[in-house]
Protein backbone atom coordinates (compact mmCIF):
# COMPACT_ATOMS: atom_id res chain seq x y z
CA UNK A 1 0.00 0.00 0.00
CA UNK A 2 1.37 3.19 -0.62
CA UNK A 3 1.46 5.85 2.48
CA UNK A 4 1.70 9.50 2.11
CA UNK A 5 4.73 9.97 4.48
CA UNK A 6 4.34 13.06 5.63
CA UNK A 7 1.21 12.54 7.08
CA UNK A 8 3.35 10.59 9.70
CA UNK A 9 6.12 12.48 9.81
CA UNK A 10 5.02 16.38 9.55
CA UNK A 11 2.13 16.38 12.14
CA UNK A 12 4.60 18.99 13.83
CA UNK A 13 4.76 21.24 10.95
CA UNK A 14 1.20 22.29 10.84
CA UNK A 15 2.73 24.73 13.66
CA UNK A 16 5.70 25.59 11.88
CA UNK A 17 3.56 26.62 9.20
CA UNK A 18 2.98 30.04 11.17
CA UNK A 19 6.20 30.82 12.71
CA UNK A 20 8.15 33.53 10.75
CA UNK A 21 11.06 31.30 9.05
CA UNK A 22 11.23 27.83 8.20
CA UNK A 23 13.79 25.80 6.83
CA UNK A 24 13.11 23.77 3.84
CA UNK A 25 14.24 20.43 3.84
CA UNK A 26 13.79 18.10 0.75
CA UNK A 27 14.17 14.32 0.81
CA UNK A 28 14.90 13.07 -2.64
CA UNK A 29 14.00 9.66 -2.71
CA UNK A 30 15.85 6.65 -5.30
CA UNK A 31 14.20 3.19 -5.66
CA UNK A 32 15.52 0.96 -3.45
CA UNK A 33 16.02 3.56 -0.56
CA UNK A 34 17.06 2.11 3.26
CA UNK A 35 13.66 3.90 4.80
CA UNK A 36 16.14 3.80 8.02
CA UNK A 37 17.76 6.32 6.31
CA UNK A 38 14.85 8.52 5.76
CA UNK A 39 13.06 7.45 8.82
CA UNK A 40 15.92 8.64 11.61
CA UNK A 41 16.01 12.02 10.00
CA UNK A 42 12.58 12.74 9.61
CA UNK A 43 11.84 11.61 13.31
CA UNK A 44 15.05 14.12 14.48
CA UNK A 45 13.22 17.22 12.67
CA UNK A 46 9.77 16.15 13.99
CA UNK A 47 10.81 15.94 17.50
CA UNK A 48 12.87 19.27 16.33
CA UNK A 49 9.59 21.21 16.07
CA UNK A 50 8.59 19.78 18.90
CA UNK A 51 10.97 20.93 21.37
CA UNK A 52 12.39 23.97 19.41
CA UNK A 53 11.65 27.59 19.83
CA UNK A 54 14.09 29.12 17.17
CA UNK A 55 13.80 27.49 14.40
CA UNK A 56 11.33 25.06 12.49
CA UNK A 57 11.45 22.90 9.81
CA UNK A 58 9.22 21.76 7.09
CA UNK A 59 10.22 18.58 5.22
CA UNK A 60 8.95 17.55 1.88
CA UNK A 61 9.36 14.29 -0.24
CA UNK A 62 10.45 14.32 -3.40
CA UNK A 63 11.03 12.18 -6.67
CA UNK A 64 12.53 12.80 -9.80
CA UNK A 65 8.92 12.06 -11.32
CA UNK A 66 6.77 12.81 -8.86
CA UNK A 67 5.68 9.61 -8.92
CA UNK A 68 6.11 7.04 -5.68
CA UNK A 69 9.20 5.74 -4.71
CA UNK A 70 9.95 2.24 -3.54
CA UNK A 71 12.07 0.95 -0.71
CA UNK A 72 14.75 -1.57 -0.33
CA UNK A 73 11.98 -3.65 1.91
CA UNK A 74 9.56 -2.98 -0.54
CA UNK A 75 7.59 0.54 1.03
CA UNK A 76 5.73 2.60 -1.66
CA UNK A 77 6.15 6.39 -0.59
CA UNK A 78 3.92 8.99 -2.41
CA UNK A 79 6.13 11.95 -3.25
CA UNK A 80 5.39 15.91 -2.54
CA UNK A 81 6.84 17.27 -5.85
CA UNK A 82 9.00 16.12 -8.48
CA UNK A 83 12.18 17.40 -9.68
CA UNK A 84 10.41 19.87 -12.25
CA UNK A 85 8.07 21.62 -9.76
CA UNK A 86 11.69 22.36 -7.19
CA UNK A 87 12.25 25.95 -6.66
CA UNK A 88 14.86 27.09 -4.13
CA UNK A 89 15.51 24.97 -0.78
CA UNK A 90 17.26 24.65 1.99
CA UNK A 91 18.74 21.73 2.31
CA UNK A 92 18.61 18.78 -0.39
CA UNK A 93 19.01 15.33 0.55
CA UNK A 94 19.55 12.27 -1.74
CA UNK A 95 18.36 9.38 0.23
CA UNK A 96 19.53 6.32 -2.27
CA UNK A 97 20.42 2.62 -1.41
CA UNK A 98 21.29 -0.55 -3.76
CA UNK A 99 22.25 0.69 -7.50
CA UNK A 100 23.03 4.45 -6.40
CA UNK A 101 26.27 3.73 -8.58
CA UNK A 102 23.96 3.89 -11.83
CA UNK A 103 22.08 6.41 -11.44
CA UNK A 104 22.66 8.99 -14.15
CA UNK A 105 19.10 10.76 -14.66
CA UNK A 106 20.11 14.08 -16.51
CA UNK A 107 17.04 16.14 -14.84
CA UNK A 108 18.49 14.65 -11.30
CA UNK A 109 22.43 15.38 -12.20
CA UNK A 110 21.50 19.41 -13.52
CA UNK A 111 19.29 20.30 -10.48
CA UNK A 112 22.19 19.18 -8.09
CA UNK A 113 24.43 21.33 -10.08
CA UNK A 114 21.75 24.16 -9.92
CA UNK A 115 21.21 23.59 -6.47
CA UNK A 116 25.07 23.89 -6.05
CA UNK A 117 25.45 27.13 -7.78
CA UNK A 118 22.73 28.68 -5.62
CA UNK A 119 24.28 27.44 -2.49
CA UNK A 120 22.32 25.24 -1.46
CA UNK A 121 23.35 22.18 1.47
CA UNK A 122 23.89 19.35 -0.73
CA UNK A 123 23.46 15.88 1.19
CA UNK A 124 23.28 12.65 0.58
CA UNK A 125 22.44 9.28 2.79
CA UNK A 126 23.87 5.84 2.07
CA UNK A 127 24.51 5.61 -1.12
CA UNK A 128 23.45 9.09 -1.95
CA UNK A 129 26.68 10.29 -2.04
CA UNK A 130 27.80 8.56 -5.17
CA UNK A 131 25.47 10.65 -7.07
CA UNK A 132 26.40 13.39 -5.35
CA UNK A 133 29.89 13.01 -6.66
CA UNK A 134 28.58 11.97 -10.26
CA UNK A 135 26.74 15.50 -10.25
CA UNK A 136 30.58 16.80 -9.46
CA UNK A 137 29.26 18.57 -6.51
CA UNK A 138 31.51 16.95 -4.69
CA UNK A 139 35.02 17.94 -5.89
CA UNK A 140 36.83 19.31 -3.49
CA UNK A 141 35.22 18.17 -0.67
CA UNK A 142 35.03 15.24 1.99
CA UNK A 143 32.52 12.73 1.77
CA UNK A 144 31.69 9.52 2.69
CA UNK A 145 29.21 5.96 1.89
CA UNK A 146 27.97 3.09 3.04
CA UNK A 147 30.97 0.95 3.63
CA UNK A 148 29.70 -1.51 1.51
CA UNK A 149 30.21 1.43 -1.47
CA UNK A 150 33.22 3.25 0.16
CA UNK A 151 35.22 1.28 -3.16
CA UNK A 152 33.34 2.94 -5.35
CA UNK A 153 33.75 6.48 -4.09
CA UNK A 154 37.41 6.00 -4.01
CA UNK A 155 37.41 4.09 -7.34
CA UNK A 156 35.36 6.48 -9.54
CA UNK A 157 35.37 10.05 -8.16
CA UNK A 158 39.48 10.89 -8.14
CA UNK A 159 38.16 14.36 -6.95
CA UNK A 160 36.62 13.47 -3.81
CA UNK A 161 38.36 13.32 -0.63
CA UNK A 162 37.30 10.07 0.73
CA UNK A 163 36.93 9.67 4.47
CA UNK A 164 35.70 6.03 6.25
CA UNK A 165 33.84 8.11 8.83
CA UNK A 166 29.46 8.27 9.86
CA UNK A 167 29.05 10.89 8.16
CA UNK A 168 30.74 13.92 7.40
CA UNK A 169 30.12 17.49 7.08
CA UNK A 170 32.45 19.79 4.75
CA UNK A 171 30.99 23.38 4.35
CA UNK A 172 27.59 23.12 2.52
CA UNK A 173 27.87 19.34 1.98
CA UNK A 174 26.60 16.33 4.14
CA UNK A 175 27.34 12.60 3.76
CA UNK A 176 26.39 9.43 5.61
CA UNK A 177 26.91 6.26 5.86
CA UNK A 178 23.30 5.39 6.33
CA UNK A 179 21.64 3.67 9.15
CA UNK A 180 21.40 4.73 12.14
CA UNK A 181 24.23 7.59 11.51
CA UNK A 182 21.75 9.59 10.52
CA UNK A 183 20.14 10.36 13.14
CA UNK A 184 23.52 11.35 14.75
CA UNK A 185 24.22 13.22 11.67
CA UNK A 186 20.62 15.34 11.67
CA UNK A 187 20.85 15.69 15.41
CA UNK A 188 24.43 17.62 14.81
CA UNK A 189 22.63 20.10 12.57
CA UNK A 190 20.09 20.94 14.91
CA UNK A 191 22.47 21.46 17.46
CA UNK A 192 23.43 24.06 14.81
CA UNK A 193 20.26 25.68 14.43
CA UNK A 194 18.49 25.56 17.48
CA UNK A 195 20.99 23.91 21.26
CA UNK A 196 22.02 21.35 23.01
CA UNK A 197 19.10 20.81 25.36
CA UNK A 198 16.72 20.04 22.75
CA UNK A 199 19.51 17.56 21.18
CA UNK A 200 18.90 16.17 24.73
CA UNK A 201 15.23 16.17 24.32
CA UNK A 202 15.14 14.09 21.12
CA UNK A 203 18.10 11.81 22.28
CA UNK A 204 15.56 10.96 25.05
CA UNK A 205 12.63 10.77 23.28
CA UNK A 206 13.87 8.11 20.86
CA UNK A 207 15.61 6.38 23.76
CA UNK A 208 19.27 6.84 22.26
CA UNK A 209 22.34 6.01 24.70
CA UNK A 210 24.30 8.71 23.10
CA UNK A 211 25.13 11.09 20.14
CA UNK A 212 27.98 9.69 17.90
CA UNK A 213 29.88 12.04 16.62
CA UNK A 214 30.65 12.17 13.18
CA UNK A 215 34.40 10.96 13.52
CA UNK A 216 33.72 7.66 14.46
CA UNK A 217 34.72 5.36 11.93
CA UNK A 218 32.21 2.92 10.62
CA UNK A 219 31.96 -0.52 11.92
CA UNK A 220 33.67 -2.40 8.92
CA UNK A 221 37.22 -1.21 7.98
CA UNK A 222 38.65 -0.84 5.04
CA UNK A 223 42.57 0.75 4.04
CA UNK A 224 42.92 3.68 1.91
CA UNK A 225 42.52 2.17 -1.21
CA UNK A 226 38.64 1.16 -0.05
CA UNK A 227 39.36 -2.38 0.29
CA UNK A 228 39.15 -4.46 3.10
CA UNK A 229 42.02 -4.51 5.81
CA UNK A 230 44.36 -7.53 5.52
CA UNK A 231 44.39 -10.22 8.55
CA UNK A 232 47.49 -8.94 10.59
CA UNK A 233 45.86 -5.46 10.32
CA UNK A 234 42.41 -6.13 11.06
CA UNK A 235 43.77 -8.03 14.33
CA UNK A 236 45.99 -5.30 15.61
CA UNK A 237 42.71 -2.96 15.14
CA UNK A 238 40.37 -5.45 16.80
CA UNK A 239 43.34 -5.57 19.68
CA UNK A 240 43.68 -1.67 19.67
CA UNK A 241 40.01 -1.15 19.98
CA UNK A 242 39.44 -3.46 22.76
CA UNK A 243 42.40 -1.72 24.97
CA UNK A 244 41.08 2.08 24.57
CA UNK A 245 41.93 2.53 28.32
CA UNK A 246 45.13 0.48 28.43
CA UNK A 247 46.87 1.00 25.07
CA UNK A 248 48.64 -2.08 23.74
CA UNK A 249 52.47 -1.65 23.05
CA UNK A 250 53.29 -2.08 19.57
CA UNK A 251 55.33 -5.06 20.25
CA UNK A 252 52.43 -7.15 21.93
CA UNK A 253 50.38 -6.12 18.76
CA UNK A 254 52.64 -7.51 16.49
CA UNK A 255 52.78 -10.92 19.13
CA UNK A 256 48.92 -11.25 18.75
CA UNK A 257 48.90 -10.53 14.80
CA UNK A 258 51.52 -13.29 14.21
CA UNK A 259 54.37 -11.06 12.56
CA UNK A 260 57.36 -8.71 13.46
CA UNK A 261 56.89 -5.08 14.91
CA UNK A 262 59.12 -3.91 11.84
CA UNK A 263 56.38 -5.85 9.48
CA UNK A 264 53.13 -4.54 11.71
CA UNK A 265 54.87 -1.00 10.92
CA UNK A 266 54.99 -1.52 7.20
CA UNK A 267 51.55 -2.76 6.92
CA UNK A 268 50.22 -0.27 8.68
CA UNK A 269 51.00 2.48 6.34
CA UNK A 270 50.68 0.81 3.23
CA UNK A 271 46.89 0.04 4.55
CA UNK A 272 45.80 2.97 6.63
CA UNK A 273 48.61 5.26 6.09
CA UNK A 274 49.52 6.04 9.62
CA UNK A 275 51.63 3.49 12.36
CA UNK A 276 50.11 1.73 15.19
CA UNK A 277 50.59 4.45 17.68
CA UNK A 278 49.33 7.49 15.80
CA UNK A 279 45.84 4.83 15.24
CA UNK A 280 45.30 4.21 18.95
CA UNK A 281 46.34 8.16 19.59
CA UNK A 282 43.30 8.61 17.41
CA UNK A 283 40.79 5.86 18.44
CA UNK A 284 41.24 7.25 22.08
CA UNK A 285 40.82 10.97 21.47
CA UNK A 286 37.39 9.87 19.27
CA UNK A 287 36.68 7.56 22.39
CA UNK A 288 37.70 10.68 24.49
CA UNK A 289 35.50 13.41 22.76
CA UNK A 290 32.67 11.34 22.77
CA UNK A 291 32.43 11.30 26.08
CA UNK A 292 33.06 14.52 26.23
CA UNK A 293 30.08 15.02 24.32
CA UNK A 294 27.63 12.38 25.58
CA UNK A 295 28.32 12.33 28.89
CA UNK A 296 28.79 14.07 32.41
CA UNK A 297 31.97 12.05 33.37
CA UNK A 298 34.99 13.94 34.79
CA UNK A 299 37.44 14.76 33.15
CA UNK A 300 39.83 13.09 34.54
CA UNK A 301 37.25 9.96 34.58
CA UNK A 302 37.61 10.17 30.81
CA UNK A 303 41.33 10.71 30.64
CA UNK A 304 41.72 7.21 32.55
CA UNK A 305 39.13 5.47 30.42
CA UNK A 306 41.06 6.72 27.64
CA UNK A 307 44.42 5.55 27.98
CA UNK A 308 45.93 8.81 28.81
CA UNK A 309 48.30 9.21 32.17
CA UNK A 310 46.56 12.43 32.88
CA UNK A 311 44.02 15.25 32.34
CA UNK A 312 46.00 17.39 31.28
CA UNK A 313 47.73 15.06 29.25
CA UNK A 314 44.57 14.08 27.26
CA UNK A 315 44.48 17.77 27.04
CA UNK A 316 47.23 18.73 25.05
CA UNK A 317 46.66 16.01 22.73
CA UNK A 318 43.28 17.13 22.22
CA UNK A 319 43.55 20.44 21.90
CA UNK A 320 46.54 19.13 18.84
CA UNK A 321 43.78 17.08 17.40
CA UNK A 322 40.61 19.19 17.35
CA UNK A 323 41.95 22.76 18.12
CA UNK A 324 40.13 23.56 21.24
CA UNK A 325 40.19 21.78 24.70
CA UNK A 326 38.11 19.35 25.87
CA UNK A 327 36.57 22.35 28.87
CA UNK A 328 35.94 24.40 25.33
CA UNK A 329 33.78 20.92 23.93
CA UNK A 330 31.74 20.72 26.70
CA UNK A 331 30.84 23.78 26.72
CA UNK A 332 29.95 24.56 23.14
Amino acid sequence: MIQTIKTIFRTYNRAAMQQTHLKDVIFLLIDNFSVMSLSGPMEVYRHANRFGHKAVYNTVIASVDGSHVTASNGLQIRADLSLDELGNTDVFIIVAGVGAEKVADRTLLATLQRLSAQRCILGGVSTGGLILARAGVLNGYRATVHWENFTSLVELYPGVTPVFQHYVRDRDRITCSGGTSTIDLFLDLVNDDLDNTVVTRITEQMQMDRQRPGEDKQGHRLNRHGKPLSTVVARAVAQIEISIDEPTRVDELARLAGVTSRHLLRLFRQELGTTPVQFGLDIRLQRARSLILNTSMALSDIAAATGFNSRSHMTQRYRIRYAETPTQTRLN
